[in-house]
This record gives C-alpha cells, sequence and structure tokens, in this order.
C-alpha cells in the first residue's frame, strides 16, 4: 500500500518494536528574546545550536510578551512528556525583560516579589521533573537603551510601558539571588554588557539583540554548553570510518551502524 508516493512496510507498523538514537535535549525557554533566537538578526539560538550540532536537539520555547506569570501558567503543558532525568543536557531560561516593566495598566509589569516566587516554582518545576540543578543555566534581562526603544514601542501601541535599564538591572540582580537559591547557573547578562563600552550596539531596538549582542550572548553561554556537554560524543558513525568501523569486515553501512548502536547504549531508546 502506497500512501503520498511512500510505500508502506512492515517494519514501518506502528506495533512494530524500533531502535532509536535520541539526542539529549537542550532547551531554551523564555520570552521574546528566545523566540526570535534562531531568526538572522538576533540568532543566538542558532550559534548554541551550530555548536552542539550532531550533539545535542536544541528545543526552542519561546513567546513573545510573556512574563514569568504567563511562563508559569503554561509549563505543565509544554515540558511533561520530556524525560528531564536522563535526556535533557542544558535547559536555558531568559525571563525578566517583561517582567521590569512598569506601567499603570501594564499586563506585562510583574512586581519584584512575585517575580521571585514565579522564578522560583520554573526552577523547582525543572527540578521536580528530574533535572540537575547544575543543568540549569537563568538569565535575567539585558540592558536595555530607551531612547531606542521609544519609537517601536509607539508603533506597537506600549505607551503605557515603561522601561529603563534602572528596572532591567534590578531585576536582573533578583535573577542572581534566584540562581543562589535554587544552586543553578547564571548568566549576569545585564552586568557584562554594561561592562562594555559596545553594549547600545547590542540592542537592536534598545530590548532585542542585534547579530553583535547575539554573539556576546552566545559567548557567555558558551563555556556552560562545552561543560555540560563534553562527554556527549557527536552522534553516529565519523563518515570517514563508515565503512569499516566498529568491527566491520565486510564494508556494509548497516554493520558498522548497529556496531556504533552496540557501543553507545546511553543514547538508543526503543519505540
Amino acid at each position: 500500500m502506497a500512501t503520498n508516493g511512500f510505500k508502506h512496510t512492515d517494519d514501518q507498523t506502528p506495533s512494530a518494536s524500533r531502535t532509536v538514537v535520541s539526542f539529549p535535549k537542550v532547551i531554551l525557554f523564555g520570552d521574546s528574546l528566545t523566540q526570535k533566537c534562531m531568526n538572522p538578526e538576533s540568532n543566538w539560538g542558532a550559534l548554541v545550536a551550530d555548536f552542539l550540532a550532531r550533539k545535542c536537539d536544541v528545543i526552542v520555547r519561546g513567546f513573545s510578551g510573556y512574563n514569568s506569570r504567563k511562563c508559569l501558567a503554561i509549563l505543565p503543558y509544554l515540558f511533561d512528556g520530556i524525560n528531564f532525568s536522563n535526556n535533557v543536557a542544558a535547559l536555558l531560561i531568559c525571563l525578566g525583560a517583561n517582567d521590569a516593566s512598569a506601567g499603570a495598566g501594564n499586563e506585562s509589569h510583574v512586581p519584584e516579589e512575585e517575580f521571585i516566587e514565579n522564578m522560583l516554582m520554573i526552577g523547582e518545576y525543572f527540578i521536580g521533573k528530574g533535572l540537575n540543578p547544575s543543568k540549569i543555566i537563568i538569565t535575567g534581562p539585558p540592558a536595555f537603551h530607551a531612547p531606542a526603544w521609544e519609537e517601536k514601542a509607539k508603533q506597537m501601541g506600549l505607551g503605557n510601558h515603561i522601561r529603563t535599564n534602572e528596572l532591567a538591572k534590578k531585576y536582573s540582580s533578583l535573577v542572581v539571588e534566584i540562581c543562589k537559591h535554587l544552586k543553578c547557573r547564571n548568566i549576569p547578562l545585564h552586568a557584562r554588557m554594561m561592562a562594555t563600552d559596545s553594549w547600545k550596539d547590542m540592542l537592536v531596538d534598545g530590548l532585542h539583540f542585534s547579530p553583535l549582542g547575539a554573539q556576546f550572548y552566545f559567548n557567555l553561554l558558551q563555556p556552560h554548553l562545552s561543560h555540560l556537554t563534553y562527554d556527549i560524543p557527536q552522534l553516529m558513525p565519523n563518515w570517514k570510518d563508515f565503512d569499516f568501523a566498529y568491527g566491520n569486515k565486510n564494508g556494509d553501512p548497516a554493520e558498522t551502524v548497529h556496531g556504533w548502536i552496540d557501543q553507545n547504549q546511553y543514547f538508543i531508546r526503543k519505540t
């Protein structure tokens, strides 16, 4: 039986047990800074995926306009199907930029006390799912350049959203303390940006990363990702060794794959 031009063979039936390579996951979770992380302009997520090519699946769960309150509400609907205890290499949480916005009637703002509570519950959710706290990296808001943001805010109808670099700094400092409590990793993004002379150039619109900012943020992430994934090999055999690796003496590609699977059972799942 053929469907859409593809033949349906016996070993593809739903009841058949199949051996699959399960790539460890690196999860990027946050607001618009994360949602935009794969586009050409703010491509820090693409840099992460390239750095971890053939080692990890990079999963992007970014939600523009979300704050810690909204992210806390959607957690079970996003992550309950993931095995955090042995199939997640790293989790990056990037939140606080919207929480830190103020102004009367601003639905994005989250008061400091609630922000702390929300972020602790988000972290504890993942720890409760079996993720080691050392695999969690939390970043607060980046630096903020108000003059560059004003025009875009007007276009978006965000006149009641008050953003300042001082508020971004405050919420970033809260994240530092939250990470100490959770015993997880922290990247003090705001402080590191402000320590440079080019921080304004790292923001395309005063809030979101430019290519320079995306590269800067990735450079801060890379040491953590290197430490968390150093023992993960490139998955599947190297193409140069494919024909006669892993005890294959016949030049049969399938035999090489079976040999690799036998030696890398940690990455193998039955479906």
